[in-house]
């Protein structure tokens, strides 16, 4: 078990859910170097839902003072991730993102938030991994749509994972 499973074992273990939800936003700053200075938040963390939001810094925008696509793509990346790695844990199953799309609806300005929902996910078994598709959808304050994002997943057993 590595470091980031011991991490997350630890925060499951605090009562407070706001409390969890503060200390996994940072645990992703410093366990993906990416992430870090973008000041992503988790608002909500359900079995059924995942919201996160993200405020608007200089370090996301992109030469028109907008949210950079790249700071979109990981708007639409960071839920779908946690919403599996809820309902399967980073200590026994492989999560590996294999295929990502993005909608641009409009230029993201302000501060934005990304939703994804379990009801909409749709998971296939393949060979011996499981195959996740998610959306989440990535609106600003007034609640218009920025971006989709489309995302698969291969889920496998660690137990499964050959190593070459």
């Amino acid at each position: 078990m590595n470091w980031g499973n011991h991490f997350l074992k630890w925060v499951e273990n605090i009562q407070s859910e706001r409390m969890k939800n503060l200390l996994i936003s940072k645990g992703l700053e410093v366990m993906i170097p990416f992430n870090r200075g973008l000041r992503i938040r988790i608002i909500h963390r359900s079995l059924d839902r995942v919201v996160i939001e993200g405020p608007d810094t200089n370090k996301r925008k992109n030469h028109l003072g907008r949210a950079h696509a790249a700071y979109l793509v990981l708007l639409g990346e960071i839920p779908a991730g946690l919403i599996l790695a809820q309902r399967y844990q980073p200590a026994t199953h492989r999560l590996i993102l294999s295929h990502l799309e993005m909608k641009f609806v409009r230029q993201g300005e302000g501060p934005l938030s990304a939703e994804v929902l379990w009801t909409k996910a749709k998971c296939t078994e393949v060979e011996d991994a499981i195959q996740c598709e998610l959306t989440t959808e990535i609106k600003n304050l007034d609640g218009q749509l920025i971006a989709e994002a489309w995302t698969k997943w291969q889920v496998k057993e660690w137990l499964r994972v050959q190593k070459k």
